[in-house]
């Protein structure tokens, strides 16, 4: 694939929430999408967008309508994360009922 274009926004907004432990929440980041093309054949194209929060990162894959491109069938979702340096990283277990419950573990980023 190939890079087409490149696409940044930033946000500060607040939205109000009915339950959980704050009632406003802060929505402030920084976002870039980039648009990527095959580079032979049908020449489709999708868009991966990224935000940055102070404490998180997050990330979408998206594909636009386009004319070689009707109808879609995602077999399996592969995405990796490879990071260039070693670092710290701050976690706590998922998928247990009560989850929210643990403490956050502080590991090497290599060990979670």
């Amino acid at each position: 694939m190939a890079l087409v274009e490149t696409m940044r926004d930033t946000s500060d907004a607040s939205w109000n929430q009915p339950f959980g432990e704050w009632s406003a929440i802060r929505d402030n980041h920084n976002e870039m999408t980039v648009r990527l093309r095959e580079k032979k054949d049908l020449q489709r194209e999708m868009d991966v967008t990224f935000r940055i929060f102070d404490d998180g990162v997050g990330f979408r894959y998206t594909l636009p309508a386009q004319p070689n491109l009707k109808r879609v069938n995602i077999a399996d979702e592969l995405t990796e994360f490879a990071f260039a340096e070693s670092g710290t990283a701050w976690w706590k277990p998922a998928y247990l009922w009560n989850r929210e419950e643990y403490l956050y573990n502080k590991t090497p980023l290599d060990a979670v």
